[in-house]
């Protein structure tokens, strides 16, 4: 779990480029392959295009893992949807998911993630 913070530029800083090599390859070189962006606190996302949401998410399901992006705001979840960057990144809402403990997260998420995209490559 990765909780983020403030603006999301990809448009300017390329934020998920710097957030994928410079964090999550990192962790995937260690076998994780499961990861949860806690987003309520992105108060901006500004898009610039598909490609390292693309790469990771390709990454990831080749060896069995998937990401997804937690309780993003709503404006923000109206520009990333919009850009259609839920199709790598799926967007999951729990309004009390600070009431679990990080393995029941996990799990939770997981359980999220089988029923609303069914049959789906995560």
């Amino acid at each position: 779990m990765i909780e983020l913070l403030g603006e999301w530029n990809d448009a300017l800083e390329n934020d998920i480029m710097q957030l994928k090599r410079e964090v999550l390859e990192k962790f995937m070189e260690q076998g994780i392959l499961h990861f949860i962006l806690i987003g309520e606190n992105v108060l901006n996302f500004h898009f610039d295009g598909t490609d390292y949401y693309e790469e990771w998410k390709e990454e990831l399901s080749e060896r069995g893992g998937w990401a997804v992006c937690l309780n993003l705001s709503v404006s923000s979840s109206l520009e990333f949807q919009q850009a259609g960057l839920n199709r790598y990144l799926p967007l999951i809402t729990l309004k009390d998911w600070r009431i679990y403990k990080p393995f029941h997260l996990f799990k939770k998420v997981g359980i999220v993630l089988a029923y609303s995209l069914p049959g789906a490559d995560l």
